[in-house]
C-alpha cells in the first residue's frame, strides 16, 4: 500500500476548493444577471443547488 504524501493531498484539496469556488461565482454571477430581483441569499441557494445537481 502507497504512503499517503501530506503535501499531495493538501495541494488536491486545494485546487479542488478553487475550483468549487470558481463554479459557485460563476453561477452567483449568471444567476444575478438572469435575475436582479432576487436576494443573496436566494442567489446563493440556488447556485449551491445547481453545482450540487451538475456533480451527480
Amino acid at each position: 500500500m502507497k504512503k499517503l504524501d501530506p503535501a499531495r493531498i493538501e495541494r488536491k484539496l486545494r485546487i479542488m476548493s478553487e475550483l468549487f469556488e470558481l463554479a459557485f461565482q460563476t453561477k452567483r454571477f449568471q444567476l444575478r444577471a438572469r435575475h436582479p430581483e432576487l436576494s443573496e441569499r436566494e442567489i446563493n441557494h440556488r447556485a449551491y443547488a445547481l453545482i450540487e445537481k451538475g456533480c451527480r
